[in-house]
């Protein structure tokens, strides 16, 4: 099952600045997937570990994916984007509501992304291809949303396949947990057990 196979951590350090907590959030998974991405030798990371199974640089060909319709929408106005796509009559859920809710919808169907979402052999990218370009989609994604108000964050919906929908900021959390989960992916499809140091 789909919650079992995988946990995920959702604890963040205590003290934490709510309002800034999806950009922490975002940061520190995507850093995580790319040093798992890194750590896999390049010859091994641009080829299926198994039949059926995305390539390491496809999953993070994926997360590209993933995060740019979402970015797209911040070029929107706020009063256009409100007006497209409407305002939350609801309280707004936190990190662990948010994964909950995914993982709930999920509950008695088969993990799959949506086909536009998916990686394909024809657009096969190199490691340090797959780095650069969802390095630089994630900064980009980050530098829109701080431009928006807490309220904003919290009010302005958008739709995601299978939660319906969701504020600004709840994407942003969605997105974050969504990396966090590649990245343990990767660790099983291609048997990392030990933690990556960087340094």
């Amino acid at each position: 099952m789909y919650r079992s196979s995988i946990e995920l951590s959702t604890k963040m350090p205590k003290g934490l600045d709510v309002q800034m907590e999806w950009e922490m959030r975002l940061q520190s998974s995507h850093a995580d997937f790319l040093n798992t991405l890194r750590s896999i030798e390049p010859v091994l990371a641009e080829r299926e570990p198994n039949e059926g199974k995305w390539s390491a640089t496809g999953h993070a060909q994926h997360l590209v994916m993933s995060l740019r319709p979402v970015w797209f929408t911040t070029f929107l106005p706020v009063w256009l984007h409100a007006l497209i796509f409407g305002r939350s009559n609801r309280e707004a859920r936190n990190y662990g509501q948010v994964t909950e809710t995914y993982l709930r919808k999920l509950e008695g169907r088969k993990p799959e992304a949506p086909p536009m979402f998916r990686p394909t052999q024809r657009s096969k990218i190199s490691v340090s291809k797959a780095n650069t370009l969802l390095n630089s989609m994630l900064g980009r994604y980050i530098k829109s949303l701080r431009r928006y108000s807490d309220s904003d964050l919290d009010s302005l919906l958008l739709p995601h396949p299978l939660m319906g929908k969701c504020t600004l900021r709840e994407m942003a959390y969605f997105l974050a947990w969504h990396a966090a989960y590649h990245e343990q992916l990767l660790r099983r499809d291609y048997q990392i057990t030990a933690q990556f140091d960087p340094a």
